[in-house]
């Protein structure tokens, strides 16, 4: 009776271990199967990086050792200064004369007066006087001042011309000089003094001593020589100066035109 008993435990337990077992390996079996995508994951981002970073560094250094020969080998056709520029020039002719006479054709200051023009104007002043907290009115005055004959004048500065400012292409032939800006000469601003090219409209207070009509006119004058500045700046009449400076450039580089190689052309760059 005894061993019966024994035998239906062992029967009974029997089962459970194995039942153990088993769950035992199925973790193992899983375990190991998320080692192993963790691996592949880390593998397949390691290749990735290498190839979307490494090649394209790569990639831009050759680009950037390539852009900096072309560089190299494109400054190589271009030269500046008196000495680079010399083999552009007919044989015995020397490039620093040519320039020298060149320059010579501007006044003492290294101004190349190159564009005048005359500036009307006309300038409105009013002062309106009010009492008892701005309620009331109390008189008003106005000066209209109308001046004929402003007179303006544009240069090139010359003495801003130095041997930097001349390239030779040897790839193209073309010698290019960059001319500096036209300039507006401030100093030689006129204004009109003539009275009969003034004309002056004044319009006192109708309340006596409320308003100072000459003080205005005063103050319209002194407004004058800034005025003929600020119109002369205006764009349309610094396209007329820049189109006026790039005839008489022409004139002034006539004798280093005359004076290069007969493949060799002469461009005027005026910004």
């Amino acid at each position: 009776m005894k061993s019966e008993n024994s035998k239906t435990t062992e029967m009974q337990n029997l089962p459970q271990t194995t039942a153990v077992d088993a769950e035992t390996q199925a973790q193992q079996r899983s375990a190991s199967a998320l080692v192993h995508f963790i691996w592949a994951v880390a593998l397949v981002s390691i290749f990735a990086m290498l190839i979307f970073g490494l090649v394209p560094m790569l990639m831009t250094r050759e680009v950037v050792q390539g852009g900096a020969q072309l560089l190299k080998d494109g400054a190589s056709f271009l030269v500046r200064g008196f000495d680079g520029i010399s083999e552009a020039f007919k044989p015995g002719v020397s490039a620093h004369n040519v320039y020298l006479q060149t320059i010579a054709a501007g006044d003492q200051s290294g101004k190349l007066v190159v564009f005048e023009q005359n500036i009307d104007l006309e300038i409105f002043k009013e002062e309106q006087m009010r009492r008892f907290a701005d309620y009331i009115p109390w008189g008003k005055a106005s000066v209209r001042l109308k001046v004929q004959g402003n007179r303006v004048q544009f240069y090139v500065p010359l003495d801003r011309l130095s041997a930097d400012n001349f390239v030779f292409d040897r790839r193209s032939g073309v010698l290019t000089v960059e001319v500096p800006p036209v300039v507006l000469d401030q100093e030689m601003v006129s204004v009109q003094s003539d009275p009969a090219m003034i004309l002056e409209e004044k319009n006192g207070s109708w309340v006596p001593f409320s308003t100072d009509v000459e003080k205005l006119s005063v103050d319209a004058r002194a407004e004058l020589k800034n005025q003929v500045i600020l119109t002369a700046n205006d764009q349309r009449v610094r396209d007329q100066a820049r189109q006026a400076a790039r005839a008489k450039l022409e004139q002034l580089f006539l004798l280093m035109r005359n004076s290069l190689n007969q493949d060799v052309k002469l461009q005027i760059y005026l910004p």
